[in-house]
């Protein structure tokens, strides 16, 4: 009988061992799971600023006397949030060397850009869609600090160091920004 109730015993000891080990596992995967969806909230929400600033090209040349290793594009940068934001610079980084900076961008409000975009010299045949594919390239600092980077109308991207909008921009005169 002593035998049996150690038996007995230790089987349902081990049995306990079993479940408290299967209900640890279980409730550390739930609440990384937890952790996993705040963190994706929290980035979400961070971003919803980046989202409402939208570019479009508005005009598109290619000079002859160029040899066309120039575009001559004419953009537009909208500001759909409450919030303004800083030390925009926009550019085309897959076409080629060329920007534009706005040291401020207020709420509700668009920016023209004029921009004059240089290819390499070694760079082949232009593919003269190309442009509004990729769209323009917008690197800001929002109401919160945060630098980001957004490419044509692709989703934002967090820039953590070395971003562009961490200085303040050069900008060309323009005669609406000194009403």
């Amino acid at each position: 009988m002593d035998a049996l109730g150690s038996i007995l015993g230790g089987t349902f000891s081990g049995c306990a061992f079993l479940a408290t080990l299967f209900l640890l596992t279980r409730e550390t995967r739930l609440r990384r799971a937890e952790q996993h969806a705040a963190m994706v909230r929290q980035e979400d929400e961070n971003a919803r600023q980046a989202r409402l600033i939208v570019s479009a090209i508005a005009k598109e040349s290619y000079p002859l006397k160029d040899g066309f290793k120039v575009l001559e594009m004419d953009g537009v940068v909208t500001n759909y949030s409450d919030m303004p934001i800083f030390n925009l610079v926009v550019q085309m980084e897959d076409i080629g060397g060329g920007q534009e900076g706005f040291r401020m961008v207020k709420p509700g409000e668009s920016v023209r850009t004029q921009l004059h975009v240089h290819r390499p010299a070694d760079s082949g045949s232009m593919d003269m869609s190309l442009p509004r594919k990729v769209g323009l390239s917008l690197h800001f600092l929002d109401a919160n600090g945060r630098h980001w980077r957004r490419k044509g109308s692709g989703q934002p991207e967090h820039v953590l160091s070395d971003a562009l909008s961490e200085a303040v921009p050069m900008e060309r005169y323009r005669p609406d920004a000194a009403r």
